[in-house]
């Protein structure tokens, strides 16, 4: 029988990996005498909390306003507190904060208060694309607010602000055809997971019927169909010499 190889095309890989980095910043603001703020404070008025930055890398920059009497100028005027996070500006090249930027970013909000026991309680979470200057708002009912107030009269409230780095890493590691090859001929050579044998004479060659059926037509023939070489494993070559079957192994 003859073992002239069929070089057949083999596959190209591309392994390729893009790396998407999530980046979150968080507020932790005690208002101390909010208490007092709830029964002081008129409609309208406001406690605003010291901006703070979401690095992506341009900076993003937040701050939480909180109304403890509520708002008079809502369609729904009532007292209870009121609290807004709002977009105030992305960072320029210069480190200035621009508010007339018409970027937009979509962000993961969570807006809550945490009681001197830790318990939490919610006053918004969602996901939602801001603009300069744009906001999100939500409202506690005085007594529900009133629960979270801590034995010294202050509140604790907390932001967190997650979102997507626009920059992403990418990798490529090339795998070609060539590379492919060279896995394939050191597992002929060192023969492991063999599971046939070429008989050349007195001579036996551990083989892999894959890999002969990778290279040969023949074999790949052979060992598709029901063939006595294929139950058994070994295919007897009387054409050829051992060493023309060695020195032909070792192209492979």
């Amino acid at each position: 029988m003859s073992t002239t190889k069929d070089v057949s095309e083999a596959p190209i890989i591309s392994k390729q990996c893009t790396k998407l980095t999530p980046v979150s910043t968080k507020l932790e603001w005690r208002i101390e005498h909010f208490d007092r703020a709830m029964r002081f404070y008129e409609g309208d008025q406001a406690i605003s909390s010291k901006t703070f930055t979401l690095p992506i890398p341009i900076a993003v920059t937040w701050r939480l306003d909180v109304y403890p009497h509520g708002m008079d100028t809502l369609p729904t005027a009532d007292n209870n507190p009121h609290f807004y996070l709002r977009l105030i500006g992305f960072q320029e090249s210069d480190g200035s904060i621009s508010a007339n930027s018409t970027k937009s970013i979509n962000t993961d909000y969570k807006i809550y208060l945490l009681s001197s026991t830790n318990e939490e309680i919610m006053v918004k979470q969602g996901l939602s694309g801001f603009k300069t200057e744009s906001t999100v708002s939500s409202h506690l009912y005085a007594e529900e607010a009133q629960k979270f107030i801590h034995p010294d009269g202050s509140l604790l409230v907390i932001c967190e602000i997650e979102c997507l780095a626009p920059k992403k890493t990418f990798s490529l590691e090339p795998t070609s055809s060539i590379q492919l090859t060279d896995h394939i001929g050191k597992m002929w050579k060192s023969q492991l997971f063999t599971d046939c044998t070429l008989k050349v004479g007195d001579k036996s060659f551990p083989a892999h019927k894959c890999i002969l059926g990778q290279w040969s037509e023949v074999f790949r023939n052979m060992f598709s169909l029901p063939t006595e070489e294929a139950e058994s494993g070994i295919v007897e070559i009387e054409d050829f010499t051992p060493d023309a079957v060695r020195v032909d192994s070792t192209i492979i």
